[in-house]
């Protein structure tokens, strides 16, 4: 087996192992929904020119309103087949091999 080939199959493993699961799109999608409304609550109040205290409790009510709504709405997900990795927990062992 010449280097090169051996390099393109590290490769190979080093991508399937860094390549997101259908269950892990599936929380990352979720995870949009839960982190968008406070995105749009510190773009709100991030461009006022003014004194945003006034507002706070608006936008915190509104947040509160929006989450009890969609727990109350929500299906329960399943998402024991997401595995906890890191991309480059096992690096150190393949440049030794």
């Amino acid at each position: 087996m010449t280097h090169e080939n051996s390099d393109e199959r590290k490769d190979g493993k080093r991508l399937r192992e860094i390549n997101l699961t259908d269950s892990e799109w599936d929380l990352l999608k979720d995870l949009l929904q839960v982190l968008g409304p406070f995105e749009e609550a510190t773009r709100y109040l991030g461009s006022s020119y003014y004194s945003t205290h006034s507002l706070m409790r608006h936008v915190v009510e509104t947040l509160k309103g929006f989450f009890k709504s969609a727990s109350i709405d929500n299906e329960s997900h399943n998402y024991n087949n997401v595995e906890e990795r890191d991309a480059f927990n096992n690096q150190d062992e393949e440049e030794d091999q």
